[in-house]
């Protein structure tokens, strides 16, 4: 297994590419700018109505219908980059070539990182052992936030240290989002979503994305069309164990509400603690 900037990609030569679905983020963005003609539809009726309220209350309820519209143009812009993002050359989870698989470590919905470090494996055929589906389940008292089940292509390595991989991906996910500005705006943003995690020594899962990315692996190596079924956060686990499973698939905000209700913590303690079970683990 080698680790690789993305760039050094970008020379070969590959077989196949296996991409995030990009209908969803298309449709969602038409949806939610879409909303922007009603206004534009309604704008006499709405001249008759802003007419009719009094000069207090605009000046009352001013500030509150600012910072709405400052949130509604921010929720527009993250929608129309995340589905920008999905069309990006960037935007794939894996491909083949005639001699390996890549794995893309970094999440196509955070292209605007930049590519100083490795954020691609990739596996020789040789070192590929078997691959099978698995299908994660969270246990539904575990968050209401967390999706219900997670689908994921397991590649068992053969003879491959994993350890470097997994260091890498926990670096990853604590990276923080680099700098920005936008309409005046200094901020940093960040998706937390990981397309592969590494559950146990010489197993690396890596996002589903079609049925085809299996096929193309079946011609190669041994596979599996049964799929494996496991569950995520287990109540029987530990509390700090049920957490550090939901911050390794990039899930810290479900990871929050669990240590919450699980663990009767405050806001400021739940923060506190996935953030020493996310350093931790890195």
């Amino acid at each position: 297994m080698r680790l690789l900037r993305a760039s050094e990609c970008a020379s070969i030569p590959l077989e196949c590419t296996f991409r995030p679905g990009r209908a969803g983020p298309t449709v969602l963005c038409l949806l939610l700018w879409g909303l922007l003609a009603v206004p534009v539809l309604a704008r006499a009726d709405l001249q008759r109505l802003a007419s009719s309220i009094p000069w207090f209350a605009w000046v009352l309820a001013g500030p509150l219908f600012a910072i709405a519209l400052l949130l509604g143009v921010l929720v527009l812009h993250g929608t129309a980059e995340f589905a920008v993002n999905a069309w990006r050359k960037s935007a794939w989870i894996a491909a083949t070539s005639w001699d390996g698989v890549y794995l893309n470590l970094r999440s196509w919905q955070n292209a605007h990182f930049p590519d100083d470090g490795p954020t691609v494996a990739f596996v020789p055929w040789t070192e590929l052992d078997s691959v099978h589906v698995v299908v994660e389940r969270v246990d539904p008292g575990t968050t209401r936030s967390a999706p219900s089940s997670r689908k994921w292509i397991a590649l068992a390595l053969r003879g491959v240290d994993t350890r470097e991989l997994e260091r890498r991906l926990h670096a990853e996910a604590a990276r923080p989002g680099p700098e920005r500005r936008w309409c005046g705006i200094s901020m940093r943003s960040r998706y937390h979503h990981t397309p592969v995690i590494v559950p146990k020594a010489g197993v690396v899962q890596v996002e589903w994305t079609t049925a085809g990315f299996l096929r193309e692996l079946a011609l190669r190596v041994q596979a599996s069309p049964t799929p494996e079924l496991t569950r995520i956060a287990e109540p029987a686990r530990s509390l700090e164990e049920r957490v550090a499973e939901l911050v390794q698939r990039g899930d810290p905000l479900s990871a929050v509400e669990l240590a919450r209700r699980a663990g009767g913590l405050s806001l400021l303690e739940a923060k506190e603690l996935v953030e020493r079970v996310g350093r931790r683990a890195a």
